[in-house]
């Protein structure tokens, strides 16, 4: 996804007429890879510089404001929607996670529920698949051996 919002920011500065449209899409796949903070550095930036190329601050805001759309388009419905079919997550859970580690740590935990979910759900599933094979559970010495 990284790579598409790139494309996307290049296109963006590209049709604004900011110079160096691969730079500005470079750096928006790669600071996309930081949530949150990755866009906003990004819609800084391209402020920044929509400040020094045009005289009119309404032509300044056209890029940041264009990418925000696009960051929030990716972030609250494109990407959710893939990940959300290839991994099976009730989004109520995913609720209560947020709210429980949002409650305990404050804004860190309201990053770090989702993943911490994740990481509990993927442990689950892997410890109530194996039966006692896998688990290091071995009753005698030629089972341990025989798997």
């Amino acid at each position: 996804m990284n790579i598409c919002l790139g494309i996307a920011a290049t296109v963006l500065t590209w049709l604004v007429g900011l110079p160096h449209p691969f730079l500005w899409g470079t750096l928006a796949a790669v600071l996309n890879f930081i949530p949150y903070v990755g866009a906003a550095i990004v819609i800084v930036t391209l402020f920044v510089v929509g400040l020094i190329v045009f005289s009119a601050l309404s032509h300044a805001v056209i890029a940041p404001l264009a990418y925000l759309g696009i960051t929030a388009l990716e972030g609250q419905l494109i990407t959710p929607t893939l990940i959300g079919h290839r991994l099976t997550i009730n989004p109520f859970l995913v609720f209560l996670s947020i709210a429980c580690w949002s409650w305990m740590w404050g804004p860190v935990g309201a990053f770090l529920g989702v993943p911490i979910l994740l990481c509990a759900m993927v442990a689950v599933r892997r410890l109530s698949s194996t039966g006692g094979e896998n688990a290091g559970l071995h009753t005698t010495a030629a089972e341990g051996q025989a798997s």
